[in-house]
């Protein structure tokens, strides 16, 4: 059976009353949305897409792919399935930048 890949877009929804001192409704509503970051949020729903409806047929897909969660970025062995640690790649911690991980995720997928 052929395989396919797309890259899909997950957008969650979750609501948070923020009160906040302003001296107008402008500004009130700047500084709601910068503070928004400091709250948890709750999610009650999600919805999902496809991005720009790009979907393509995968002949040999990569072994290891990279995901980011909580804006942090991991390593993902498909075969193994787990994640690899970015120490024992040589990092001195986990990724912070999504490009660095994809760069060492191609590495590895070169050597497999």
């Amino acid at each position: 059976m052929p395989k396919f890949k797309a890259t899909v877009c997950r957008t969650s929804f979750g609501f948070h009353e923020i009160e906040v001192e302003a001296d107008t409704e402008r500004q009130a509503k700047v500084k709601i949305l910068d503070e928004a970051g400091d709250y948890e949020f709750s999610e009650k729903s999600a919805d999902y897409s496809i991005v720009y409806d790009l979907v393509e047929k995968v002949e040999n897909p990569p072994r290891y792919t990279v995901y980011s969660q909580n804006g942090m970025h991991y390593i993902y062995d498909s075969i193994k399935q787990h994640t690899i640690s970015s120490t024992l790649l040589g990092y001195n911690n986990e990724f912070k930048n999504k490009r660095k991980a994809k760069i060492a995720a191609d590495k590895l997928n070169k050597t497999k």
